[in-house]
């Protein structure tokens, strides 16, 4: 969703290729291209379907996704048009395609690395629950299992994408640290990183049952998402409206991703525990980190019958598969691959 911070316009139109030297109207009516267009600041943004260019009059700076800054002749404004001189029209021309062919035409991957991050370890056991024998049951223990079997799923899966976890035995991994894990993990222009944060809940209602995906909610921007290279090309009203853009990507896709978890956890699991739905939530984790990114709550540990399951190592390869089949599902829908 637009933020009313600044004025935002949306402008489509189709049409055929672009003449080398033009006015951005005739452009945009030659294109299959949209603006978004800030007016108050001279700022616009061009989405070529999957790609995005930056660029503000009178300015040569151009930032391809919001990470990789080009430099041009600066956009003009003449008798209240913007031109765009022979070189910006040929670098804008490179991403006149549609999605399919732009994606065929790279040799990288939409999404460059997946980030599994089993909630709690070591000192920190999570939800703990007593069973029967009076022996624990810990938070801790379940999710770095399902962790575990996701991320031999994925590596057998994607050869080709970096597969991270935070944790790979019962150790303390701090909040701060799980972030800096995922945020420092190198991508190329338009690459990107999944985060996944794995969890089991509990309650003071013995009754509460069921498993939800959690995501950031849209009123909290993210911070510096914006890299120091494009920073650099950009005054400081601009940079933050950058990042602005760049966030609202990054909800967005952070809803598809949670929505796609959610579909196949339902679809394997529904008959056995209840879909308590997408919610939004502020978590450190999926606020500190500069991708789409969810938090999965897999079921209630104090729940007697849904820990029964939680427990049982047959359920929670069910979980992970479930979890894998989510992260799959977004990832050939974002790449356009089967």
């Amino acid at each position: 969703m637009l933020r009313t911070l600044f004025t935002t316009v949306f402008i489509v139109f189709i049409g055929a290729t672009a003449v080398s030297e033009t006015t951005l109207e005739s452009y945009l009516v030659k294109n299959d291209v949209s603006l978004q267009w800030d007016a108050l600041r001279g700022v616009g943004t061009l989405w070529f379907g999957i790609d995005a260019v930056t660029f503000r009059l009178d300015s040569p700076y151009y930032v391809l996704n919001f990470s990789d800054i080009h430099r041009f002749d600066a956009p003009k404004v003449i008798n209240d048009e913007i031109i765009l001189t022979e070189t910006t029209v040929s670098f804008l021309d490179s991403f006149v395609f549609d999605d399919t062919t732009r994606i065929a035409s790279r040799d990288f991957s939409r999404v460059r690395a997946i980030f599994i991050d089993p909630g709690h370890g070591g000192q920190d056991p999570g939800a703990v629950a007593k069973l029967s024998n009076g022996s624990s049951v810990y938070e801790k223990d379940i999710v770095l299992a399902v962790g575990l079997h996701l991320q031999e799923m994925l590596k057998s899966r994607f050869p080709d994408k970096e597969i991270h976890i935070s944790r790979d035995s019962d150790t303390y991994v701090s909040l701060e640290e799980r972030a800096d894990f995922a945020n420092a993990i190198e991508l190329g222009t338009s690459e990107s990183t999944l985060f996944v944060s794995i969890h089991v809940n509990a309650s003071l209602n013995a009754a509460a049952q069921g498993f939800e995906v959690w995501y950031l909610p849209p009123k909290v921007v993210r911070k510096n998402l914006v890299s120091d290279t494009v920073a650099f090309g950009f005054e400081e009203d601009t940079v933050e409206i950058l990042n602005r853009i760049k966030d609202e990507e990054v909800s967005i896709e952070s809803v598809l991703f949670a929505r796609s978890i959610l579909s196949e956890m339902d679809e394997q699991i529904g008959h056995i525990s209840s879909n308590r739905g997408i919610r939004e939530e502020s978590w450190y984790v999926v606020r500190n980190v500069k991708m789409p990114a969810v938090l999965v709550e897999l079921g209630f540990i104090s729940n007697t019958n849904e820990r029964s399951y939680l427990i049982d190592e047959s359920y929670q390869d069910i979980l992970s598969r479930a979890l894998f089949s989510g992260i799959e599902s977004y990832i050939l829908t974002v790449e356009g691959t089967e």
